[in-house]
């Protein structure tokens, strides 16, 4: 959950949780450059939603267990 002009090395969030993970987001077209990204397990919605606003994401993917993922809205784009 990081800004595509983000090239900085994940920092970690400010958001107490055991378990975090940086990654990179790759499309299957090659089209885009790889996006960092960040996998933090054990927080609950609204502390995701607040993460990816800290992060100025539009919106984050949140799961639970057993559960379908579900894509949550941030924020408006710039600019709305």
């Amino acid at each position: 959950m990081f800004s595509r002009a983000s090239s900085a090395e994940p920092r970690a969030p400010e958001i107490s949780s055991p378990e975090r993970d940086p990654g990179e987001g790759i499309g299957d077209d090659g089209q885009w450059a790889p996006e960092l990204s960040l996998l933090v397990l054990g927080i609950d919605r609204n502390d995701a939603r607040r993460l990816g606003r800290q992060y100025g994401q539009l919106a984050v993917i949140y799961g639970e267990l057993n559960r379908e993922a579900e894509l949550l809205m941030c924020g408006e784009a710039p600019g709305r």
